[in-house]
């Protein structure tokens, strides 16, 4: 099978995921080393009366929720709030799974989509101290391989009409995708929103200079933002803070882009994707809680970093802030990173716990001149810098919390009774409601 349809099809046709796994069994394994399969989908196919198979990605990226009717019908949707009309226990299709489903609660496993390595143990610390050390310099040319074989098949959709914008924050995860974007694709459009002189925008356009790519500066302000809160639960699934104020940011970015292609006549409307660097914080446990008059806000667990990264990737189960924001748009979302995700997963914690590890395992993928436009700390998922914290601290300085945006989802639910079915960052996988 040629490998660069295969990311295609799993990249944007999500249902012809559970017909290859389904037809060949998951036994192309040479599809399967190349870890591709760590995609963002989620779908189901009825197989008989009233019995569907379900499969979803191992990063829970894809949703997919199912309710059994008092009557025996089965239901799916993508967003859970669809079904509680249904008034019916609700379900999530486990991540990293292929299910059969049926009447009567029945759900039965029929494979794991499991991760299989492509490095060895020998990734250490020790490593990395050590110049030319061969487990880092093979770590690097697979991650660096990975990332080129996906943007060569990024470069065949160009060349079948889509035009692609990288959201472009200014931070290191961003820079490499514009990076790949500025080498593969020919007329990749870099964008940034601006909350007014703010650092990201600054750094953002100096970085799209050095590459060579277009960029649009994208202005908003309060009023927009506040908007653009008021709609982020109810699109992302959620009430915690970081995630809503990531969707938000999203959506103006979205909007933004859906303005700009309307205008323009050499866009086809309905072949745009986004490109974004999510998902790479994650992996490389780069997160960190951030303080406001003495208010702590997206505060994470005093555990050990690889429990953190564990934490911090099974929490993708319930975070729907990038695709489903962008559909609403009309536009395709594709998180490069999604493809690496086997990559990351065996690096062991002394690597984690060096300094800066998201540089260490990442840098060498962008020139050194481009690192110096890079912020040394930047505000996470805003538009801003740390003189206005962004997001973050228009919420802040307006009252504006949790409480809030839990209030708003079950609004647009219609039911202010029920339970929102995240548990410790996870959806429920048994009845949840």
């Amino acid at each position: 099978m040629d490998i660069t349809k295969y990311i295609n099809k799993v990249l944007l046709e999500p249902n012809y995921y559970y017909h290859l796994g389904f037809s060949l069994n998951f036994g192309d394994i040479d599809v399967f080393k190349q870890g591709f399969h760590f995609g963002q989908f989620a779908s189901y196919k009825e197989i008989g009366d009233g019995l569907y198979v379900a499969v979803r990605d191992p990063l829970g990226i894809g949703k997919l929720f199912y309710t059994e009717t008092k009557n025996g019908e089965i239901h799916f949707s993508e967003k859970f709030v669809d079904l509680f009309s249904y008034e019916s226990s609700i379900y999530s299709v486990p991540a990293g799974t292929m299910v059969k489903i049926g009447k009567g609660g029945k759900r039965e496993l029929i494979r794991n989509l499991g991760i299989i390595p492509e490095i060895d143990k020998t990734l250490t610390k020790d490593a990395f101290e050590l110049e030319n050390n061969p487990s880092v310099e093979i770590f690097k040319k697979r991650l660096n391989d990975r990332l080129d074989a996906i943007f060569k098949t990024l470069r065949g959709l160009e060349n079948d009409g889509w035009t692609f914008f990288i959201a472009l924050s200014g931070g290191l995860d961003s820079t490499i995708i514009a990076s790949k974007a500025a080498k593969y694709l020919r007329n990749a459009r870099a964008c940034t929103l601006d909350l007014g002189k703010s650092e990201d925008s600054e750094k953002s356009q100096k970085i799209a200079s050095k590459f060579g790519l277009r960029h649009f500066v994208f202005p908003t302000n309060e009023e927009e933002i506040l908007k653009a809160l008021e709609e982020a639960p109810g699109l992302c699934q959620d009430f915690r803070d970081f995630n809503v104020h990531c969707a938000a940011l999203n959506i103006l970015l979205a909007s933004n882009i859906k303005n700009y292609i309307q205008k323009s006549d050499d866009v086809d409307n309905n072949k745009v994707i986004v490109l974004t660097g999510d998902l790479m914080n994650e992996f490389t446990c780069d997160y960190a809680g951030e303080v406001i008059d003495g208010v702590e806000y997206y505060r994470l667990p005093k555990v050990g970093k690889k429990q953190l990264q564990n934490i911090l990737i099974r929490g993708l189960d319930t975070s729907d802030r990038e695709i489903s924001v962008f559909k609403r748009y009309g536009l395709k979302c594709i998180q490069p990173y999604a493809a690496l995700y086997d990559l990351y997963d065996l690096i062991p914690e002394s690597v984690l716990n060096m300094d800066d590890p998201k540089k260490l395992l990442n840098s060498f993928l962008v020139d050194s001149e481009i690192l110096d436009f890079i912020p040394k700390l930047k505000l996470r998922a805003q538009v801003g810098s740390r003189e206005n914290m962004g997001i973050l601290g228009l919420c802040h300085y307006k009252g504006i919390s949790n409480k809030n945006f839990h209030e708003n989802l079950l609004d647009k639910a219609g039911d202010k009774n029920v339970e929102i079915p995240i548990f410790a960052g996870r959806y429920e996988v048994d009845r949840f409601i």
